[in-house]
């Protein structure tokens, strides 16, 4: 899907915006529950929203 496309949807639509931030905290944090240090976990986790 087109990122900008993407992009709008989840900006206009709040449930969208919500699913996706949990989706990329829970990411985050089993990285750092693994034993991922959390500078490295923030950058992965940047690499993929």
């Amino acid at each position: 899907m087109d990122p900008i496309n993407e992009f709008m949807k989840v900006t206009y639509n709040p449930e969208k915006a919500r699913e996706r931030a949990r989706a990329i905290a829970g990411f985050y944090k089993e990285l750092v529950d693994q034993g991922i240090p959390p500078d490295i976990a923030l950058e992965l986790t940047r690499g993929t929203s």
